[in-house]
Parts: C-alpha cells; structure tokens; sequence
C-alpha cells in the first residue's frame, strides 16, 4: 500500500519526468525553426559537394529554412565524419557521407574514434553511381585489356592517384589489382582537385573518378571503362571492367544521408519523407544525373545493411592489399 506521502512523492515523480520529455517533443515537432548543417567530408566542387547542395536546396524549399553546406575535408572523410558525430543530436547537424568514412575507415582505422552503426542514425539513400576508369592522353592504353597487358609486362610502372590512403577509390583500384593480377603504384592526394589536375598534366598515369565527365568530354583525358556491371548511360559506348574481362568486377559509390545517434525519431522521418521528395523531383535528378548520380531514396534502414556488408566485402581486400593503416 502507498502512504500519502509516497504517493504524491510518486506522482510528483511521473509528473516532473513528463515535463523533462515535453520540450523534447515539442522541438522535434517544431523542426526545423532555424537553419539546418550538412558536413559533407570533401571540399567544394566534388561529386560529394554538389550532391549534398541538390538535395539541400529542396529540403531548403520544403522546410523554409536553409540547408548550409559545411566542408569538412580529409582523412577520407573521417574528420567530417568525427564532427557530426559529436554534433548536438537535434536535428541541425547531419551528415552528407560516402561510403569512405562508414564501411572504408573501420577497415583501415581498427582505432576510429566513432562507430558508423552505433554513432549514426541512418536518413537515405541519395544517389549512387558507378566510377570512369580514366587515363592521362599520353599513356599507351585504350582499353583495361591493354591496361592488364602493359601492367603485367611493367610491374609498378604504372601509378594510380587517389583521394587519399584508404579512401573508395583506394579500395576500387585495389580491388581491381587483385582481381585483374597486376601491380601498380599508388600515388594518394587530399582531395579530387589536384589529382585531376596532375592526372591531365600527366603527372600521374590513372585514376577510376566518379565526375570525371567533363574532362573526358573535353578530350583531356581518356575513358577507358566504368565500374558497374551494366553500362553507364552517360558514356553507352564504354564497355565496363566487367565485359573487358575482369570478369566480375563491380564497383558502385554511394551518397548517404546520417544523423547523430540520439536524433529524435521524428525528426529522422521528417527528412526521410522531405528528401524522398526532393529525390522523385525532375529538378533534382536531373541535377544529379549531371554529375553521373542516380537518385535511389526509399528508407534509411538500407543504409545500415549497405555498411555491414560493404565493412565485411572491405575486410577482405584490405587482407590482401595490406590496407590497415594503424
């Protein structure tokens, strides 16, 4: 039996742990009411950049309040990624992320400072796309036949640029090494700016890059296979890794939207259900089929299988390409 006083101390008990809840709910119900941060972990002008600035300009229509884009490069994304995670979890701070930094870095960091399933609460799926395996005009390949040819012959002479140790597309060529039986020499940078620029200047031989359309349209560099298994409808006439007999090979990107574990469950389905939205629009495909993006959407959830899996596929390569970095 309750005396009187422990049952007003009880109720005095649930009545101050209903009110602690109260401003919880009524922010995550007032959300947004000022402006929205997306880190995005590359610098402006990528692929990552202007994927996160098309769907940000919808949500910004949506919701009526900015979306502002937070460039937060390096070390393959896990700065930014380190950033958000620490974030306050109320909805104004999110993540624009690639798979680098969620199915890469526990690969190659076993120390990493955040757990990409338990620190981050999955949004959507943004886009995927496959990569262009491009070459500078002086090199004497026209083809990945020719490429494994020369490789084979000239073990190490042929180096290939990143965006930086243990990044995507470390792990794309790595990965084609293995499956094709060639060496090449690895040459990381800090980004996609300078490696381009080296790359067309001949400074370096090969990379497989997500945007690299305009300077194969301009003819500065050559295109010499993409990285799906199906062809890539901007470029009908290349033929993948996969049909040029490295059979098998798939290599397919992703832009991802997370939050701060802890993010109000309401506030994740508001943006899910904005930025599915934003994503069937003809604007916004349109912008991201510019850039070799396929607009994908649908439910978070698929982004927590997406990085186990891709965790487990990584652990593999990385076994074979001394790919762990601590």
């Amino acid at each position: 039996m309750f005396t009187g006083s422990r049952l007003r101390a009880g109720l005095a008990s649930l009545f101050f742990g209903i009110v602690a809840v109260l401003p919880v709910a009524a922010a995550a119900q007032e959300w947004p009411s000022r402006p929205v941060r997306m880190v995005v972990h590359f610098p402006a002008g990528g692929i990552s950049d202007v994927g996160a600035r098309s769907l940000g300009d919808g949500l910004a229509e949506i919701f009526g309040q900015p979306f502002v884009i937070d460039n937060r490069p390096g070390a393959g994304g896990r700065i930014g990624t380190e950033i958000a995670v620490r974030s306050r979890p109320d909805g104004y701070t999110l993540l624009f992320a690639t798979n680098g930094p969620l199915s890469f870095a526990p690969v190659t960091h076993p120390s990493l400072s955040y757990d990409p399933v338990k620190d981050l609460v999955p949004v959507i799926h943004v886009a995927s796309y496959s990569l262009q395996v491009v070459v500078n005009n002086n090199v004497p390949i026209h083809s990945i036949e020719e490429l494994v040819a020369y490789a084979k012959k000239n073990p190490g002479k042929l180096n290939y640029a990143t965006p930086g140790q243990g990044s995507g597309i470390h792990f794309a060529v790595e990965l084609f090494k293995s499956m094709a039986g060639i060496d090449m020499t690895h040459v990381p940078y800090r980004g996609s700016a300078q490696l381009m620029t080296d790359l067309i200047a001949g400074n370096v031989d090969i990379t497989f890059d997500g945007a690299a359309r305009p300077h194969i349209d301009s003819g500065r560099l050559r295109l010499i296979a993409t990285t799906d298994l199906k062809r890539d409808p901007r470029f009908p006439d290349t033929p993948t890794v996969d049909e040029s007999g490295v059979k098998g090979y798939k290599f397919v990107a992703s832009q991802l939207l997370l939050a701060p574990a802890g993010t109000p469950p309401e506030v994740i389905a508001k943006l899910n259900a904005a930025a599915n939205k934003v994503l069937q629009t003809e604007k916004a495909r349109a912008r991201l089929a510019e850039i070799g993006l396929t607009a994908t959407g649908g439910a978070g959830d698929e982004i927590t299988r997406l990085i186990v899996e891709g965790i487990k596929q990584n652990r593999k390569i990385a076994a074979g390409a001394n790919l762990v970095f601590e």
